[in-house]
């Protein structure tokens, strides 16, 4: 499965930008194409707003952009979202899951997701580090029955590796961080898996879903 990803940095007025969102929200379920648009959270500059969308191929992809780009409601909504922009907004990404996300299930308002994501420091070591985020995810699977999803850029800048995990709200999270940090053994495999980072690349963030 592909997860297309485009972040942006608004002017961060929920007056101005919620009704836009959800209307672009809207027209995308319309034409079969669920955008999930994320609010940026902790570890993102304020204003910051991310849109994915589940994919079974870049055909698939391309069908959907047909659809929404045939339609003038959905363009002149994109052209209002320009407006509270600042600056232009990041590369489309696109990134190959290769365990979890399976399906196209709508994803509920309010989901937190944690981010973990770093370059990869030597080409390769490429197997070795999926293995390793392998271990990890089994590991945080037995401790706090939370299964994170793994990828890779395929399209974007490459050699990025990293993980998703999606909770109901922030007080899960607490919750299983605060489980996570006092295992010497996910600490001890966590740590572990700097030796296959590019130094200063790793960052951990939280996106909110908004619609």
């Amino acid at each position: 499965m592909l997860i297309f990803y485009r972040e942006m940095v608004t002017n961060g007025d929920p007056e101005q930008v919620m009704p836009i969102v959800q209307e672009l929200a809207a027209l995308g379920k319309k034409h079969g194409v669920p955008l999930n648009i994320w609010s940026g959270s902790n570890g993102h500059v304020f204003g910051t707003m991310g849109v994915s969308v589940r994919y079974e191929s870049l055909s698939a992809r391309a069908a959907a952009g047909a659809k929404l780009y045939a339609d003038k409601q959905f363009l002149a909504a994109t052209r209002r979202l320009q407006e509270v922009m600042i600056g232009a907004p990041g590369p489309d990404m696109i990134n190959n899951i290769v365990r979890g996300g399976e399906g196209n299930q709508e994803i509920p308002l309010g989901t937190v997701v944690t981010q973990n994501q770093f370059q990869l420091a030597n080409s390769g070591d490429f197997l070795k580090a999926l293995t390793h985020l392998n271990e990890l995810a089994d590991l945080v699977k037995k401790l706090v029955g939370i299964d994170p999803m793994i990828g890779h850029t395929m399209y974007g800048p490459l050699g990025g590796l990293g993980t998703l995990s999606a909770y109901a709200n922030f007080a899960q999270v607490d919750e299983v961080v605060a489980k996570l940090l006092v295992s010497d053994e996910y600490m001890t495999k966590f740590l572990e898996g700097g030796k296959y980072a590019l130094p200063g690349s790793v960052t951990q963030r939280h996106l909110v879903k908004i619609a």
